[in-house]
């Protein structure tokens, strides 16, 4: 899997808005994030939760125009695109190595 990283407010802001897709098992990593919005977006995507120690803690689906779960503990978010999940078979408590 190829992470990509949102390192600015401004980018982490942006997030995935303007695309029109996210190659498979490719994901944009949103550090610090508690939750997400798929608003004005034009696809589904997954998302999963980390906590400090790059837990999955949360996972979603999201359509467009949806809000996730705020996450208290989550450190950070990582968006794919849809099917993501089921591929490769994340679940809740599983390590999920990222910088």
């Amino acid at each position: 899997m190829e992470i990509l990283q949102a390192k600015t407010y401004l980018s982490r802001v942006k997030g995935l808005l303007g695309r029109d897709s996210l190659p498979v098992d490719t994901g944009l990593l949103l550090k610090p994030c508690k939750q997400v919005h798929t608003c004005f977006m034009k696809f589904t995507i997954d998302v999963i939760f980390i906590d400090k120690h790059n837990k999955i803690i949360h996972l979603e689906t999201l359509r467009p125009f949806k809000i996730s779960k705020y996450v208290w503990k989550a450190k950070a978010v990582i968006e794919f695109a849809e099917g993501t999940i089921e591929r490769n078979r994340l679940t809740k408590g599983m390590y999920f190595p990222v910088s």
